[in-house]
């Protein structure tokens, strides 16, 4: 009784039980199923963001422009060979059409800063291009 009354603890009803239960076999078998892709080399994720539930690509969510030009930075700046390596392809995607409202855009500093970083990412893929071809 009293203010404590909405802390009690209740136990679920059947239904709610059985819909708990048929949600996690669901996941349980999506899981499963995404386990069975990997292991065959199938696997295809879309690359959605979960903040909208939809894909977001240049110029659509200024958060995502954000973490792409702040990753950009930090890739420039910082000895991180594995990571520059598996996102050179997709900044150059993501970066490819200048003519996007990138949320950066209206920081002209911001926008010479992050052009000035992907300069440097290309000549350092170039450059290790061509460590690696020797």
């Amino acid at each position: 009784m009293g203010p404590a009354e909405s802390t009690a603890v209740r136990t679920p009803t059947p239904e709610t039980e059985r819909l708990f239960e048929a949600s996690f076999n669901q996941t349980l078998d999506l899981y499963r199923e995404l386990l069975r892709q990997q292991r065959d080399g199938t696997l295809k994720l879309a690359n959605d963001n979960f903040d909208v539930g939809s894909d977001t690509g240049p110029g659509k969510y200024k958060l995502n422009d954000g973490a792409h030009a702040e990753l950009v930075g930090d890739l420039r700046t910082k000895n991180l060979p594995e990571l520059r390596r598996s996102y050179w392809l997709s900044s150059r995607d993501f970066y490819s059409d200048p003519s996007l409202p990138y949320a950066n855009k209206k920081d002209h500093k911001a926008q010479a800063r992050l052009q000035a970083a992907l300069e440097r990412l290309k000549s350092l893929k170039k450059s290790e291009n061509a460590a690696g071809a020797n």
